[in-house]
């Protein structure tokens, strides 16, 4: 992984891990080690060895330690809103010195695309709140799309190609960020996905389509994906417990 992804995973993990408040113990990436000591502890800002953050359910609310894997090391008392501060403040800084794809470039990929519309992205929504909007946003958007080709079928209306390219970049923004946003508490990318819509079409399509093969699936079958806790879940439980936390439990 790049730095950049490297401190992206640090990041959501170490979100994830405060906001479940459970014990965990989280490696720091080595990069980000001085950084950290220059500002929660300078004496120790050259230190060597292996930097950690780690928590238990004896320490106070709100609290964390810094340390060495060392044992013989102090452990520094740092309050986790600080350090989440600091290392998304890290993050930013990093992040403006990725190369910018100006506007009207065809030299665009999904992952970078990606980058682009968490730009706009609003920072007060939690990773649920995401997931809502998102999944509302792209069904609406395919909603318009569908709209459109209903106009053209069976209204006669003439729609301009630029209206088409608009509507698809809305569904592209959106699917776009429901990637990202599963993405963080899935621990995988739109590179994953692709890789994995394209080794299902080659198994299901080994020799181009054929209605046979369209019919077979062979391919098909219950897909498992794995949650924060590293428990073994399929999508609809997320989803189905994701529901309950809105609405209630249903009967």
């Amino acid at each position: 992984m790049t730095k950049h992804q490297t401190l992206e995973l640090f990041k959501n993990t170490l979100s994830l891990s405060m906001a479940a408040k459970t014990p965990f113990v989280i490696d720091v990436p080595e990069f980000l080690t001085n950084p950290l000591m220059t500002r929660f502890c300078p004496a120790l800002r050259n230190y060597s060895t292996k930097l950690r953050v780690y928590f238990d359910t004896t320490m106070a609310a709100g609290s964390c330690y810094l340390c060495f894997s060392a044992g013989s090391s102090p452990n520094i008392v740092v309050e986790q809103h600080e350090l989440l501060d600091f290392v998304k403040g890290f993050k930013k800084v990093l992040d403006e010195d990725l190369p910018k794809t100006p506007v009207g470039s065809k030299s665009w990929t999904y992952e970078s695309f990606a980058e682009e519309a968490k730009r706009t992205r609003n920072p007060e929504l939690t990773l649920d709140d995401r997931l809502i909007n998102n999944a509302l946003g792209l069904s609406g958007e395919v909603g318009e799309f569908v709209d459109l080709v209903k106009k053209v079928l069976f209204h006669g209306t003439t729609v301009p190609t630029e209206k088409i390219i608009k509507e698809l970049g809305d569904i592209q923004y959106y699917w776009a960020e429901t990637v990202s946003t599963l993405g963080e508490q899935l621990k995988f990318t739109v590179q994953d996905v692709l890789d994995t819509n394209s080794k299902k079409l080659r198994e299901r399509y080994p020799n181009g389509f054929s209605f046979a093969a369209a019919n077979e699936k062979k391919d098909e079958k219950v897909e498992k994906v794995t949650n924060a806790d590293g428990e073994k879940a399929d999508l609809y439980k997320l989803y189905s417990a994701l529901m309950d936390d809105i609405f209630g439990p249903r009967s």
